[in-house]
């Protein structure tokens, strides 16, 4: 059992989201008869890597974080599950995800760093064992509350940078001044997206040399040499392009490893662009989970 710390989750003002396209089971079943997908049944993408078979309703299950699919090293199971993880602090708290993260190896680690995430979000410290489980994107699908952000970046100074990212997105201007980061390029392309007329994008912009400290497309974090002179070119995935999402195979031709995939999900999910009232539908009794209220924590 982990020792976990929890925090108050704060007030955040949203914007107002755009009308859910919800895709149908149905266009993706095989001949109306089946929801097992073939990697021969996919259309063929030059220079993309087909994933293998898959079944529909599991991912859709496990998106839902309903239930673990049979085979998760089916390139979209995986994901999929990946996706039900960050959506349901539930989900992530359950015996068999727990128990899908206590390996060593890569897949363990990747199932660990969108549990950590979940964490995270739900104002939970995590016990983070190893650097392979650090999770990358700490904001999205909801930000923690400053003071949790604030307790990670003292246990954890290695994720000082998710946590200036996640400061950018969520406006806790403060804990950002506090971490006393090099101006990174990411976070403040992060922080213009939220807002033009963010300060801490203006702070950055003010500083007279910035650095590429993050880097979205390996989801890794160079904090010994970290690339300047640096510039704004869009090589990043802003909090407000996450919610873009479909079903496979629609989103086949969108995910090579030279995407940005800062949740390591694939794009995966039911909706294009999903509203407040479908998400808590989809993550169920997970999204009023509180501190304490799982005994698997």
């Amino acid at each position: 059992m982990h020792h976990a710390c929890f925090l108050q989750a704060p007030s955040i003002n949203r914007q107002p989201e755009a009308r859910a396209l919800f895709i149908p089971m149905a266009a993706t079943q095989v001949g109306g008869q089946s929801s097992v997908i073939s990697s021969t049944d996919l259309p063929v993408h030059a220079g993309k890597q087909q994933p293998a078979e898959y079944d529909l309703d599991q991912c859709i299950a496990a998106i839902k974080g309903e239930k673990v699919p049979s085979d998760v090293t089916s390139f979209w199971h995986r994901r999929a599950v990946i996706r039900g993880i960050r959506d349901s602090l539930q989900f992530a708290t359950s015996p068999t995800i727990i128990e899908l993260c206590s390996g060593d190896d890569a897949q363990s680690h990747q199932f660990s760093r969108a549990r950590n995430a979940r964490l995270i979000m739900s104002n939970i410290i995590p016990d983070i064992q190893a650097p392979a489980t650090e999770p990358y994107c700490i904001w999205y699908p909801e930000a923690a509350s400053e003071e949790t952000y604030r307790e990670l970046a003292r246990r954890y100074p290695s994720i000082r940078y998710q946590v200036g990212r996640a400061c950018a997105a969520a406006f806790y201007t403060d804990l950002y001044k506090e971490l006393d980061l090099l101006p990174d390029v990411s976070i403040a392309e992060e922080a213009r997206n939220a807002d033009e007329d963010a300060e801490i994008y203006k702070i950055i912009m003010s500083a007279p040399q910035r650095w590429a400290v993050m880097d979205d497309f390996t989801r890794s974090v160079n904090l010994d040499t970290p690339h300047t002179p640096a510039f704004l070119n869009g090589n990043m995935k802003p909090r407000r392009a996450l919610g873009r999402r479909v079903l496979p195979p629609k989103n086949l031709p969108d995910t090579t490893a030279d995407d940005i995939d800062i949740e390591e999900d694939g794009f995966i999910g039911l909706d294009e662009s999903i509203s407040k009232a479908q998400r808590d539908f989809i993550r169920g009794p997970g999204a009023k989970l509180g501190p304490g209220d799982s005994e698997y924590l």
